[in-house]
């Protein structure tokens, strides 16, 4: 359902499945109009996206969102980034992707485990020099889900 705009009969749209094209043109319907000046009203906190997100699975349904934090200031990719490479990701995704990629029967529990293992290797690998000029990284894999499951069973997107 989109809101009500001035002009607008009020009729609502036949339901649409969160499909990636449904959703895609929501993101583009989302930027008609767009005028100079327009802007969101501030931060989109954790809890809305629970409240809109998760809060509202039904038994059998999965949802999987990879969120890598350290580098969130370009995940829509938009054209301006400062020190970037050309292909540029933050350690998670980078970890997260190589898991997949080099194990494609991974389980829930190997995901992780290969995640901190290279973590730990990144880690014991830096030179004296970088030790010192900065921080190891200490980024945590976490996995956390609406329901109990065996983390030993194959990981599915």
């Amino acid at each position: 359902m989109r809101p009500e705009v001035d002009g607008d009969d009020g009729e609502e749209e036949a339901y649409k499945p969160p499909t990636k094209r449904n959703i895609l043109e929501a993101f583009r319907w989302l930027m008609e109009d767009l005028k100079s000046g327009d802007s969101t009203e501030g931060m989109i906190s954790d809890n809305a996206i629970n409240d809109i997100l998760v809060k509202p699975l039904i038994p059998g349904v999965t949802l999987h969102a990879i969120v890598d934090a350290f580098h969130s200031g370009t995940i829509l990719d938009l054209p301006w980034a400062f020190c970037a490479e050309k292909f540029m990701t933050g350690a998670m995704t980078c970890l997260f992707v190589r898991a997949i990629w080099e194990n494609p029967d991974i389980t829930y529990q190997g995901l992780l485990d290969y995640m901190h293992k290279e973590i730990e290797k990144v880690n014991r690998a830096r030179s004296p020099l970088l030790k010192v000029l900065q921080r190891k990284i200490d980024q945590e894999p976490v996995l956390s889900s609406s329901e109990k499951f065996n983390t030993n069973m194959k990981f599915k997107l």
